[in-house]
């Protein structure tokens, strides 16, 4: 198996141009995930290989191909991350009319990974239809899972609700995963609020970089108050409320050059919506 090799430099001077020929300055992590998505890998693993570098200047970041080239997502007992509980429980959530799972983790921990078998495990448990809605799609779910179907879209990051509303009209879907890669508080809380209205008829998950799902709500409910007659309790209560369940996502990393391990920390709330 071939490994890859990618240094800090090549990364910088790669974001370089890409600011020079478009006149627009782009994060680090965009210029990743742009790579990845046009390489039909994953971003993740490469990220935090760059960051187990020894040094951040002139380092060679080095993984096997296969972290990236994984096409197939697992069911959820595939992940290796669940609990036998929390995988039933989430599967309960699946066979509802209506719910919200909230899944958080940073950059390249695997909440993607975990979001897309979520989604997955669902759409072949019920035989129903499952979409998903994001700006970038890491990993190819689409097609038929038993006999349920997932259908993956491309959505602009502002406007997630805006076009998912076609979706609904067209596919009546029994679940939809919003795929979050915002990097504004504002536009997550009000993409979270859409999910919440959508979650009324639907099951739905949320994708959302953050360290952990405590995280988001509190900066969603700060956000919350300050643009509303809602206190900051209020605000928290409302969005803790909405939850079905949260799931924050981590990769453990054990020694160089061995594959990483996924953890997740599941927790079932009482959703009264």
């Amino acid at each position: 198996m071939q490994n890859l090799q990618i240094t800090h430099g090549f990364v910088r001077k790669l974001t370089k141009n890409i600011r020079d020929a478009y006149g627009k300055e782009v994060p680090h992590t965009k210029t990743m995930e742009l790579v990845a998505d046009a390489l039909g890998w994953q971003a993740g693993p490469l990220m935090h290989a760059l960051k187990q570098a020894d040094s951040p200047d002139n380092a060679t970041a080095t993984a096997p191909a296969a972290w990236f080239s994984r096409k197939e997502v697992p069911d959820l007992d595939g992940l290796g991350s669940l609990s036998q509980s929390a995988m039933e429980g989430l599967r309960e959530i699946g066979r509802h009319k209506t719910g919200l799972v909230l899944i958080t983790g940073v950059t390249g921990s695997g909440k993607s990974f975990t979001a897309n078998s979520l989604l997955r495990q669902w759409a072949r448990d019920t035989g129903r239809l499952g979409i998903t809605a994001g700006e970038i799609i890491e990993q190819v779910i689409g097609g038929k899972h038993g006999d349920g179907m997932i259908v993956q879209n491309r959505t602009h990051r502002r406007e997630l609700f805006r076009e998912v509303l076609p979706m609904l009209r067209t596919y009546d879907p029994a679940f939809i995963l919003f795929e979050d890669h915002l990097y504004g508080e504002d536009d997550l809380r009000n993409n979270f609020l859409d999910a919440i209205q959508a979650a009324s008829d639907r099951v739905v998950i949320v994708s959302a970089s953050g360290v952990s799902s405590a995280t988001i709500i509190g900066a969603m409910a700060l956000g919350l108050s300050r643009v509303s007659p809602h206190s900051l309790e209020e605000a928290t209560r409302f969005f803790t409320n909405s939850i079905s369940a949260s799931i924050d996502v981590a990769l453990e990393w054990g020694e160089r050059g061995h594959p990483p391990k996924f953890k997740a920390d599941v927790k079932f709330h009482e959703r009264a919506l």
